[in-house]
């Protein structure tokens, strides 16, 4: 491992005062601007020389994104056959098994007909089937009354409309294509319409907002298991067209999808993954991964895949599947789904159906409007799909529709499943393979435990998505700060890669202090409560520590300010930016805690190559807590760690239909292989002090509680002849914790 060599003498001189314990007041001159307290800032004023901007998470995001997309297409610009794409289509649809896990088997759909509703030219049927066992899905099933069966059938995925089918624009669609002799079949997507997973049995009142933030809250859930929500929905669709197929009126070989917004989302998944839709048109939707990253458009869980750019997997490439059977894609040119994006992805369709010798069946057809199914996108759907199911050309009109009221349409008594037949939801069936998988983790061996905690580790840095190459390392000195209840302290910055810079103070200790050790210190939010009494800095400072408080990218004077440049407040809303930063780094296959680890620990490698001989020790509270273990249990050189105040484990983030965590906490698939205590272990011999260990709402647990999760790490320490060197306790951090290690 090699280190840029500036600034090295300065800081090692730096280092070596701060371990003597001798700080040599007045040597710097102070800034005079008045801050706040916790607001300690150490790139202002050295932006330029370090080339860092205030968007340097956003901007290194983007970055990646941009690669990676390069990559795919150098790939595919090599092909020229069918063969070539045959070849790519397998992989696409093997990768997005992968992504989103196996598809259960089919069990019967056992079909309840509830209902109808006559119309001049279609009936409505009212129906619920079973995608999954006593998973019910409400559906409504538009029948034409005129012209001779067998019709083609449609099946619509809605988008993100409360009312699920009984949207009006949807409602609109499914209606139009039943006008021209197609049998539809329009269902709630989950966490929607009859649908909502989040029901208050004594009230029957929403507790999460339908939509968006039910398909967050479990989708979230899904990733620590290594699904995705997506799963689910798409079984939904796929065994909507198993219903359709099914029904005597219906060409079997005749199947179109078409959806908007999160319909158009779910069509480009079941267009993906089943061969049998012969024709497909997502509206408002497609554009590009990189487009959309660029644009700081938000996506719900099921809207993003772990690795898909890792894979080469875009938008365009979920749909060449379907090559080389008809595809429309339809626009609107004000949409938030970049339009820009939308043309490029179409750009890359055109060439793939080309090489098949069909170019005339893919289409791109765009109107000057905003978001939604409207009446242009809707006609030119229906057109597209007419034309090559029944023959027909031309431009199909949306004459008069009855619009039913959301009640007409209900299938359940009460308006929701929950209430009216109860069922299964998408929490319990994750949490059932969730205790599946756990039954299956790694017990502490009797023999060989350090090739066990090897394991851990490696499995720890894929799952975070680390690279498998370090960069090299750069530290500047910035001149000093004052922090406040302390004095002055030296500035720094790391270069933990290209394009990141992780901004730091080193406070040295006391005289009293002991030569040789350094606490590097990671705030819930970063550095930003240094000056405040009680953050683990002051207090390990207080007991003589010299003590590095750092900001890994995103946190603390990092973090990416609002579009206006000034702070967001919305930040950590559950789809605000840091929603945004922590999906999108899933998607490029490397995690966003995961980057904040590695800048942890390329600053403990820059301090090493300076002061080989320093005594490096961890220490984190809150969401840097969780950081500072995973550091811990990474780097068997860090010589101990204190973690305060943070989740006790994944598994009760699971078992909480309600818990109450920000999607920046989790890593997709962990439940797969381990869970925190099982980190924790793989510290041992090392000092870990667990204290005031939260269950899944952010609360503290009881020390039975606590211990009895964290049995196997005690049962690690003692099998690596260290019993007394793990120690939880359900008390707050305080000095004397830190006294105690010295």
């Amino acid at each position: 491992m090699t280190a840029e060599r500036r600034g090295d003498k300065g800081l090692a001189r730096w280092l070596s005062l701060a371990l003597l314990g001798v700080f040599l007041a007045g040597v710097f001159v102070a800034p005079t601007l008045a801050r706040a307290p916790g607001s300690v800032r150490v790139l202002a004023g050295h932006e330029e020389e370090l080339g860092v901007a205030p968007t340097m998470l956003y901007d290194y995001l983007v970055r990646l994104a941009r690669e990676e997309k390069v990559r795919s297409l150098e790939k595919k610009s090599r092909f020229r056959s069918p063969a070539d794409w045959e070849g790519w289509q397998r992989h696409v649809r093997k990768k997005i098994r992968e992504m989103i896990g196996p598809f259960p088997p089919r069990n019967p759909l056992n079909v309840r007909r509830v209902g109808q509703i006559s119309t001049r030219w279609y009936r409505i049927e009212k129906l619920i089937y079973e995608s999954r066992p006593q998973f019910f899905v409400t559906a409504n099933l538009y029948v034409p009354t005129q012209g001779d069966p067998p019709f083609p059938g449609a099946l619509i995925p809605c988008g993100h409309s409360r009312n699920g089918k009984a949207a009006e624009s949807y409602q609109r669609v499914a209606a139009l294509l039943a006008q021209n002799g197609f049998v539809v079949l329009i269902y709630d997507p989950l966490g929607q319409g009859e649908r909502s997973e989040y029901v208050d049995p004594k009230t029957g009142q929403n507790v999460l907002a339908i939509g968006t933030r039910q398909h967050c809250q479990a989708g979230n859930q899904c990733y620590l298991t290594g699904t995705n929500l997506a799963q689910y929905r798409i079984w939904d669709g796929v065994r909507g067209i198993d219903l359709l197929r099914s029904l005597p009126e219906v060409d079997s070989t005749r199947i179109a999808v078409t959806g908007n917004s999160g319909g158009g989302t779910l069509t480009t998944y079941i267009t993906a993954v089943d061969s049998r839709v012969a024709v497909s048109v997502p509206s408002c939707y497609i554009t590009t991964l990189v487009a959309r990253i660029e644009s700081h458009v938000t996506a719900d869980a099921e809207q993003n895949f772990v690795n898909s750019l890792a894979y080469g997997i875009d938008h365009g490439d979920l749909l060449m599947p379907h090559a080389p059977k008809p595809l429309m894609i339809a626009a609107a040119r004000r949409d938030f789904f970049p339009f820009n994006g939308t043309l490029d992805t179409f750009g890359e369709l055109q060439r793939t159906y080309s090489d098949f010798g069909v170019p005339e069946k893919v289409s791109l057809v765009q109107a000057d409007d905003e978001h939604g199914f409207s009446k242009p996108r809707r006609e030119m759907a229906v057109a597209w799909i007419s034309r090559w199911l029944k023959g027909n050309t031309g431009h199909w009109h949306e004459g008069e529709i009855a619009v039913q009221p959301d009640s007409a349409l209900q299938c359940t008594p009460t308006g929701q499943v929950q209430t009216s037949l109860g069922g299964t939801t998408v929490w319990e069936m994750n949490l059932a393979l969730a205790e599946s998988l756990a039954s299956r983790f790694p017990p502490v061996p009797s023999a060989n435990f350090p090739v066990w905690q090897e394991k851990i580790r490696l499995g720890l840095r894929k799952l975070l998505g680390l690279p498998d190459a370090d960069q090299p390392v750069e530290v500047r000195e910035l001149g000093s700060v004052p922090v406040r209840g302390v004095g002055e302290a030296q500035a720094l910055a790391f270069r933990t890669e290209p394009g990141i810079w992780v901004p730091a103070v080193l406070i040295p200790g006391p005289q009293t202090s002991l030569p040789g050790k350094i606490l590097v210190a990671i705030g819930d939010h970063g550095k930003e409560n240094v000056e405040r009494s009680g953050s683990l800095a002051r207090l390990a400072h207080e007991a003589g520590w010299t003590v590095l408080a750092i900001d890994p990218r995103g946190m603390g004077e990092t973090r990416v300010p609002g579009r206006n440049g000034k702070e967001d407040r919305h930040y950590f809303d559950y789809y605000g930016q840091e929603t945004d930063f922590t999906y999108n780094s899933f998607i490029l296959g490397r995690t966003l805690t995961g980057q904040r680890v590695y800048d942890v620990l390329q600053v403990l490698t820059g301090l090493r190559l300076r002061q080989p001989k320093t005594q490096l020790w961890l220490a984190g509270r809150g969401y840097g807590g969780l950081i500072a273990l995973l550091a811990a249990a990474l780097d068997t050189r860090v010589a101990g760690a204190v973690v305060d105040s943070v989740l006790g484990d994944y598994m009760s983030l699971v078992r909480d239909r309600l818990y109450d965590y920000h999607v920046r906490w989790f890593i997709p698939g962990i439940l797969q292989h381990f869970d925190l205590p099982w980190i924790a272990a793989a510290v041992a011999p090392r000092p870990l002090r667990l204290c005031r260990l939260l269950d899944s709402r952010g609360r503290p647990l009881g020390q039975a509680e606590a211990a009895g999760a964290y049995r196997i790490t005690k049962r690690g320490f003692e099998q690596a002849g260290a019993g007394t060197a793990f120690t939880l306790s359900q008390k707050v951090v305080d000095s004397a914790v830190f006294r105690e290690l010295r």
